[in-house]
């Protein structure tokens, strides 16, 4: 049998169409290295990925960084950015980033610790914005957080463990983000009973988590026009007694109620066991 000569095609040198096409079947994250080999690819990979509207990191990619994140900010088309645990990210890589990113509708920047109020600054241009989650940084305060009033669209809020927002801050915002289906203020121990009752109009919020809040019985009255709700969660406020039972009864929709660790007496519990699908007393008072 006759030897046939087999010409070697270098990668590079494919057709510009079969290089794209071989692309799509790569992992986002391998992207960023191939941006580096040459002209080609960095062309290839940048037209490519303009057609992206989500991109997700993970946990698993934690060690993402600004310079990744100065590709990322090619996807003109973008309307969902999850860069959950990226604790690399600093807020002025972020910052320049997502200011390219006007079409963005969602945006989780959970356990990102290194950013603060500078990066809450840029968000303020990003008025498509529906869902933002900045659970865990701990960096943003009030200053920063006063930005997002400009974000009239919100739909979810997430600022669970925020340690440094109080009253003045989340109500500014409270004030201006009357669309809010989901909001998650756990553990920012400095929304009390003051900046709760804003809540009195947020009518179409439908989950509100509240856990070891400085949330009151007093403060209950602002919640109880919230028929909408059908998930609550107050655990761990622990100024929470009998008294906020009149309150609560009158959430019709509610299907999910976590009060543990609030003071309520095993009697009164067991009234709002009626029409839950699930009651979380564990670690109540009596």
């Amino acid at each position: 049998m006759q030897q046939q000569n087999v010409k070697q095609v270098h990668f590079e040198n494919l057709p510009y169409e079969l290089l794209s096409y071989i692309l799509k079947f790569f992992k986002l994250k391998e992207f960023f290295p191939l941006v580096q080999v040459s002209k080609t690819f960095k062309k290839v990979v940048l037209s490519t990925v303009e057609t992206f509207d989500a991109f997700s990191v993970g946990k698993a990619l934690g060690s993402l960084n600004d310079d990744c994140l100065t590709f990322v900010s090619q996807f003109k088309n973008l309307n969902s950015l999850d860069l959950v645990w990226c604790k690399d990210i600093t807020s002025e890589g972020l910052g320049q980033s997502i200011s390219n990113l006007k079409n963005l509708t969602r945006l989780d920047l959970y356990m990102c610790t290194q950013i603060s109020d500078s990066v809450i600054n840029a968000l303020s241009s990003l008025t498509k914005l529906k869902y933002l989650d900045i659970c865990r940084c701990k960096k943003i305060t009030d200053k920063g957080i006063v930005c997002l009033s400009n974000l009239t669209d919100l739909k979810s809020l997430k600022i669970y463990k925020c340690e440094n927002l109080t009253d003045q801050g989340i109500s500014t915002v409270l004030r201006s983000s009357t669309n809010l289906i989901q909001l998650n203020a756990s553990q920012c121990t400095g929304f009390t009973d003051k900046g709760i009752s804003l809540l009195s109009s947020h009518v179409k919020l439908e989950r509100l988590f509240l856990s070891h809040c400085g949330l009151t019985s007093a403060g209950m009255i602002y919640l109880s026009n919230l028929t909408n709700l059908s998930v609550l969660d107050v655990s761990g406020c622990v100024g929470l007694n009998d008294e906020a039972i009149i309150y609560l009864s009158n959430l019709v929709n509610l299907v999910h109620l976590c009060v543990g660790g609030c003071n309520f007496s095993q009697e009164k519990i067991r009234l709002l066991c009626r029409g839950l699908v699930k009651l979380n007393v564990s670690g109540f008072g009596s």
